[in-house]
């Protein structure tokens, strides 16, 4: 999926998986192979792929546990002085909110 996205560059290109993935997260365990996968994106990937896929859970679910794990990595980041990923993290962050802007480029989230 992530190769996907980045080759298209267009998040309409996976909107239909995440969306798929989002049927199937029913039960706890779901969940929680959910929450490993996406802490492993977060630690083990770069690039557009990986924001579009967080902002897309971060908005679906605004789940707790994944805004906090955001905020300590931005907060790690913020003291490192990497601002390429403080940017990243904060947009990834503004989409737990209502009025987040770029909601539209996510068909399924409508």
């Amino acid at each position: 999926m992530m190769e996907e996205l980045e080759s298209s560059n267009s998040t309409l290109t996976i909107d239909p998986m995440l969306d798929e993935i989002v049927r199937e997260i029913d039960s706890d365990a779901a969940r929680r192979d959910i929450e490993s996968s996406i802490k492993w994106i977060l630690v083990n990937c770069r690039g557009s792929g990986l924001i579009e896929v967080c902002q897309y859970f971060g908005y679906r679910f605004r789940w707790a546990w994944m805004k906090e794990y955001l905020e300590v990595a931005l907060n790690g980041f913020r003291q490192d002085g990497d601002l390429r990923r403080v940017r990243a993290y904060e947009v990834m962050l503004e989409a737990f909110e209502d009025d987040w802007e770029d909601v539209d480029f996510f068909p399924s989230l409508q």
